[in-house]
């Protein structure tokens, strides 16, 4: 009488330069690095009958890691545009779960959990510029983190004697990195920026949980729960 719904994402994005990379300038260097990921896990268990009993479950997660890296001792020996390090990381998970039952004697589950991991990391590493200065019109180290998540579970039973719990529970572990490395020596003629972002953002749409009985005797139990953290370092 249950069903269960798995939809699951691991990926790993890394653009990056070797070490000690000399570069004779006038142009932009760019090294960026993007992960997107989209999971949608959605489980329905309906059931008509005498003695109806079981859990829907549906979970989306996602694992990912997002790099961008000037390997150390870069040297660029003329003027040059824009040198930019962007490490950016956007996940979306969403589970939906719906149990129904509707025998004389029912009970139904219905458990919805998104959960999300992510490092990002943009670094311009050790000693660039070393023994000639970079010069660079603008000197960019962006590194961001969006975290979607949306659970929903619906637990509703018509019967005689019916009981139904709905369950949400959505968990966000996210580390954001952006950082120029010991000893750089750079001259900007317009800017230096070095940002890390970290962002959570609800993609729900309606009510969270929903739990409900219709029958003569019956309870119904709704509980939703939502874990996030995060740490942006500079």
């Amino acid at each position: 009488n249950g069903a269960a719904a798995t939809a699951e994402n691991n990926s790993t994005v890394r653009a990056s330069t070797g070490e000690n990379v000399r570069l004779g300038g006038g142009g932009d260097l760019e090294v960026i690095a993007e992960n997107t990921t989209a999971q949608n896990a959605q489980a329905t268990g309906i059931t008509a009958g005498g003695l109806a009993l079981g859990a829907t479950v549906a979970t989306a997660s996602s694992n990912t890691r997002t790099e961008a890296v000037v390997g150390q001792g870069l040297r660029v020996d003329t003027a040059m545009g824009q040198l930019q390090v962007v490490a950016d990381g956007q996940d979306a998970n969403r589970a939906h779960s719906i149990a129904g039952t509707g025998g004389l004697i029912s009970g139904s589950a219905s458990v919805a959990t998104t959960d999300a991991g992510s490092r990002v990391n943009a670094l311009l590493g050790n000693q660039a510029g070393q023994g000639s200065a970079i010069n660079a019109a603008d000197v960019i180290v962006h590194a961001s983190q969006a975290s979607g998540y949306a659970g929903q579970a619906d637990s509703t039973s018509a019967s005689l004697a019916g009981a139904s719990g709905a369950a949400v529970i959505n968990r966000v572990d996210s580390h954001v990195d952006a950082a120029i490395g010991d000893g750089a020596v750079l001259w900007a003629g317009k800017s230096v920026s070095v940002r890390a972002d970290n962002q959570f953002n609800s993609l729900l749409d309606g009510a969270a949980v929903d739990a409900a009985a219709g029958g003569v005797l019956n309870g119904s139990a709704a509980a939703p729960t939502a874990g996030l953290h995060f740490t942006p370092e500079l």
